[in-house]
């Protein structure tokens, strides 16, 4: 697992370092997805400890389903 987890974090730094030096990182993009990832993980591990599973499993299903919905109805 351990060394799963390395060559992941390492090519996902390799492949970080060659976006940006080819210039395809939107800079303006990146703070905001960063912002909305750790405000998510932060809410997410709240959230995990609040709800048992079976209730998670359902609040994501319903998001899931709306975002879906959303999709198709703003085609």
């Amino acid at each position: 697992m351990a060394v799963s987890i390395l060559a992941y974090l390492f090519n996902s730094l390799v492949a970080s370092f060659e976006n940006v030096r080819g210039g395809l990182i939107v800079w303006n993009y990146a703070v905001y997805l960063s912002i909305g990832a750790i405000v998510g993980g932060v809410l997410g591990a709240h959230l995990l400890q609040t709800f048992s599973a079976l209730t998670l499993k359902r609040i994501v299903g319903v998001v899931v389903i709306g975002a879906g919905a959303s999709l198709l109805i703003n085609r």
